[in-house]
């Protein structure tokens, strides 16, 4: 069996609060800035679709927002994917012994982890990476198939804990769609297409 596990962190339980709160409003910003940097991409009809929709926003770049919400929200609830739209994001938590064990889930945009989280990477499907003794290696080995495989090939998904970030599905990310429109409300720098 292949594992292959590119990001990844091991993080004491007791501090797994901190590292949620430290990497939350970076995983937002990058979403946010997603949605900005696609905002002069709307087209007069998408504009045109929301003030029928919305007849309550009267900005032009609140209509933008939403239209880019649709399209986010249609993405979310099918199983087509796509990098320029995809703002979804959430952890993956395993918790073993003392520690928690998190991949994140989503189109993965770097972003800095708190100073106590250890990089827990692990793949064999090619060389260890430099700097890591083969004992570690093998100790990652072991700590993810014991998380993987503990007990049965579906004992992960048993036994995994998932903290959402965005979720688009359904009918959006209120908390998200709220704080974007917050952000525009002032903000008329939005370039026009």
């Amino acid at each position: 069996m292949s594992t292959k596990i590119y990001h990844a962190w091991k993080v004491e339980i007791k501090k797994l609060n901190e590292f949620i709160d430290f990497v939350r409003p970076q995983v937002l910003e990058n979403a946010s800035n997603i949605i900005l940097e696609l905002m002069p991409n709307v087209t007069k009809e998408g504009i045109d679709k929301q003030k029928k929709e919305h007849p309550y926003y009267h900005k032009e770049n609140e209509l933008r927002l939403e239209c880019l919400f649709d399209i986010c929200r249609e993405i979310s609830n099918s199983n087509m994917k796509s990098r320029r739209f995809d703002v979804d994001f959430s952890l993956n938590i395993w918790l073993r012994n003392n520690y928690a064990y998190v991949i994140p889930i989503g189109y993965y945009h770097w972003f800095d982890v708190p100073p106590n989280t250890k990089d827990f990477k692990y793949f064999n499907n090619t060389d260890r990476p430099e700097g890591l003794s083969e004992e570690e290696w093998d100790f990652r080995r072991e700590a993810w198939d014991n998380i993987n495989c503990g007990q049965g090939v579906s004992a992960h998904n048993s036994r995994r804990l998932q903290h959402t970030i965005i979720d688009m599905s359904g009918i959006g990310d209120i908390d998200f769609e709220l704080m974007m429109h917050e952000a525009i409300k002032d903000n008329n720098n939005v370039n026009k297409s």
